[in-house]
C-alpha cells in the first residue's frame, strides 16, 4: 500500500491551505474543511472539491481544507494543485 501526501496554500489570511492523501484504503473521497465561512458557504466548498475530484477522476482521497477566507478561485487552484502535486 502507497500511501502520498501533497499540499497547496498557507494559512495567510484570504487564503487556503489544502493537504491531500491519496490512499488505495479509502473506498470514497472524504473532505474535512475548517473555515470562519462555513455555516454560510461550506455546501458550495464542498460540492467545488467534489466536482475536481470528478475531473481528475480520483476517489482514494481524503482531503484536510483550512480556509481563511479564500475566494472560489482560491481555492479552487489550491485543491488542483494538491492533486496534480499528489499525482506526480
Amino acid at each position: 500500500m502507497i500511501i502520498k501526501k501533497a499540499s497547496a496554500g498557507t494559512l495567510e489570511s484570504c487564503d487556503a491551505l489544502v493537504t491531500i492523501t491519496l490512499n488505495p484504503e479509502y473506498e470514497s473521497p472524504k473532505i474535512d474543511i475548517e473555515s470562519p465561512l462555513l455555516a454560510t458557504y461550506g455546501r458550495e466548498m464542498q460540492s467545488q472539491v467534489e466536482k475536481i475530484l470528478e475531473q481528475f477522476n480520483i476517489q482514494q482521497v481524503q482531503i484536510k481544507i483550512i480556509d481563511r477566507g479564500a475566494i472560489n478561485y482560491v481555492l479552487q487552484a489550491r485543491v488542483e494543485t494538491a492533486i496534480r502535486r499528489v499525482l506526480e
